[in-house]
């Protein structure tokens, strides 16, 4: 039987998601850079790295138990990874000090990207697959560095947490 840990979600702050990246969204208040007639533009809110070549792609999540019991990683390459209709909980987590090949479930995070948010998640950081806030399917968008992959060990594939832990997530 796996062992449950317990996390929290929180909302997306550039603060509190600094040590795994940063946010991609306007900050509340925040003045636009150009506006129009029915339109705002807040320009630049993230720096993507110069001389790696993006590529884009999409996922669709079903409604289904916030649950996580493995995550990946990219150790020379960031994802970007934007909310566009609905919700989404992206979990983040460090390398276990003991097996760096390994998420450590005792770091995970949980965080909620609102519809128009996006977060850029650094390299070498772990990070779950996006699940959805609400009860009804998600999609988003994600942004994959590929300018600087260099053989097999770049991906880690989806490893599982030590032990047979699983993390449960509340909304």
């Amino acid at each position: 039987m796996p062992k449950i840990f317990k996390v929290s979600t929180q909302p997306l702050d550039p603060l509190a998601f600094r040590p795994y990246g940063c946010m991609i969204a306007p900050l509340p208040g925040q003045t636009p850079d150009f506006q129009g007639d029915g339109w705002r533009c807040w320009v630049p809110l993230a720096e993507l790295e110069s001389g790696i070549h993006w590529q884009a792609g999409m996922v669709q999540g079903e409604k289904r138990p916030l649950v996580v019991s493995e995550m990946e990683r990219h150790l020379e390459r960031p994802e970007c990874v934007f909310a566009l209709e609905r919700a989404v909980v992206q979990t983040v987590a460090f390398s276990r000090p003991d097996t760096p090949g390994v998420p450590d479930e005792r770091t995970l995070k949980a965080f909620v990207i609102q519809p128009g948010q996006g977060v850029m998640v650094d390299t070498g950081v772990w990070h779950g697959v996006g699940l959805p806030a609400g009860d009804e399917r998600i999609r988003y968008l994600f942004l994959l560095g590929s300018g600087r992959f260099t053989g097999e060990s770049e991906n880690s594939g989806w490893v599982s947490f030590a032990g047979e832990v699983m993390v449960q997530i509340s909304h």
